[in-house]
C-alpha cells in the first residue's frame, strides 16, 4: 500500500492547504520509518518465521505516533496538527486489510487484528495483476480523486495537481 498512503497525503493536502506537504508525505509513512530504524537496530523482524512489527505497527504505537506527530506541529496551528496526526493514523486504516501480518493491538500483544484480505490481495487477476494491485489502485484513485476535487478550494494550482497526480498513479503503474 505504498502508493496509496502517498495519495492519502495529497488527498490531506487538498482538505488541509495549510499542512505543508513535505510533512504530509513524512507522516503518512511515519510507521514504515520507524520500522526501518527498529529493524536495522534488530529489534523488529520480518522474516516469516519470526515476524514481528509491534513496536512500529501496532494500533497503540501508530496512533501514539499520530498524536506525537500532531503535537510537534501545534504550533503550526491547530488543523494543521490534526492533518498531521491523521496523516500518520491513516496509516493504519491503509494497512489493516492487507499487511503481510496480523497488527497487534500493542507491542508484544496476544491479540491482533487486520490482515483479512492478505491472501487474497496475493492471488493473480486481471491483465495479470494481482487483487491487492487492483485494491490499491482504486483507493488510489479514489483519493487522487478528493484530491482534485478539493485541490481549487485549496488554492493549489491545476498544474501542480495534474503533475502530481500524474506521479502517484505513475508509481502505481510501475511499483505497485
Amino acid at each position: 500500500m505504498y502508493v496509496a498512503h502517498l495519495a492519502t497525503a495529497l488527498a490531506i493536502k487538498g482538505a488541509q492547504p495549510k499542512a505543508p506537504v513535505w510533512a504530509l508525505a513524512t507522516a503518512v509513512f511515519l510507521p514504515d520509518l520507524v520500522w526501518l530504524g527498529l529493524s536495522i537496530a534488530g529489534i523488529e523482524r520480518v522474516d516469516g518465521a519470526t515476524w514481528f512489527d509491534g513496536w512500529s505497527h501496532s494500533v497503540l504505537s501508530i496512533l501514539v505516533q499520530a498524536a506525537v506527530a500532531a503535537a510537534v506541529f501545534r504550533r503550526a496551528g491547530r488543523d494543521v496538527a490534526l492533518a498531521v496526526g491523521i496523516a500518520v493514523a491513516s496509516h493504519l486504516l491503509l494497512d489493516l486489510p492487507m499487511h503481510p501480518a496480523r497488527l497487534q493491538w500493542y507491542p508484544h500483544a496476544s491479540m491482533e487484528t487486520g490482515n483479512f484480505l492478505h491472501g487474497w490481495a496475493g492471488v493473480s487477476a486481471w491483465f495479470g495483476r494481482s487483487n491487492g494491485w487492483w485494491t490499491e489502485t482504486l483507493l488510489v484513485v479514489g483519493l487522487l480523486a478528493a484530491y482534485v476535487l478539493t485541490s481549487r478550494r485549496a488554492g493549489i494550482g491545476p498544474n501542480i495537481v495534474a503533475a502530481s497526480a500524474l506521479f502517484v498513479l505513475s508509481l502505481q503503474f510501475v511499483y505497485g
